[in-house]
């Protein structure tokens, strides 16, 4: 029965999972090529700013190895390890949390399969987007440095699991077969207008 009401929880968390409905919000991507992606070049600019994206890119890594959902009291848990329980370098912990929420990186869904009311947290579409699953391995190898084990990837397969296509996703590949599609036809053109020069 547990099982089912998570099932129906990540669900739920889908249906949110297009993120703020403010017209104003936004998700970056970036098309540059790897060489410019080196965390010297497009690091995160003074302290408040390094210390937020660190605290996403915390949170959105426990969701992810806890299977991509996170209960509210294991996440208080890990962040007490950080002594940052109550309070951040930012603002009380909690305001940080709902400010991540408001930006799109998680989404906290309510529980009603126990006895008491709890909450679970779910990775938002910017933490997938912005930060995935490669930006979480990249924060444990930083951490683990030459410890990092060997079979890291296999057991990192094990801990995420599998990812449930979602509204968002969809959206997301809609839009990128339309500008394949687009740039398919712009280029046929483009040869098409060759060819008529070449008879000239």
């Amino acid at each position: 029965m547990r099982d089912k009401t998570r099932l129906a929880q990540r669900r739920a968390a889908q249906t949110n999972d297009k993120g703020p409905s403010s017209s104003n919000s936004y998700i970056l991507t970036s098309i540059l090529d790897e060489k410019y992606k080196s965390p010297e070049i497009i690091k995160p600019h003074g302290f408040k700013e390094q210390t937020y994206i660190g605290l996403v890119t915390f949170v959105t890594s426990v969701i992810y190895l806890n299977g991509r959902v996170l209960p509210a009291n294991k996440l208080h848990r890990y962040l007490k390890r950080l002594n940052a329980e109550d309070y951040t370098p930012l603002d009380r912990t909690e305001k940080v949390l709902q400010t991540m929420q408001k930006h799109g990186y998680i989404i906290r869904i309510k529980d009603n399969s126990g006895e008491e009311t709890s909450f679970d947290y779910h990775l938002g579409p910017r933490a997938k987007v912005e930060i995935g699953e490669e930006g979480v391995k990249g924060l444990i190898k930083t951490v683990y440095g030459e410890n990092a084990p060997d079979d890291l990837d296999t057991k990192f397969k094990r801990n995420v699991g599998v990812e449930l296509k979602t509204n968002f996703d969809e959206d997301a590949d809609d839009a990128g077969a339309k500008k394949k599609a687009h740039a398919r036809k712009a280029t046929r053109r483009r040869n098409n207008d060759d060819e008529e020069e070449d008879y000239e």
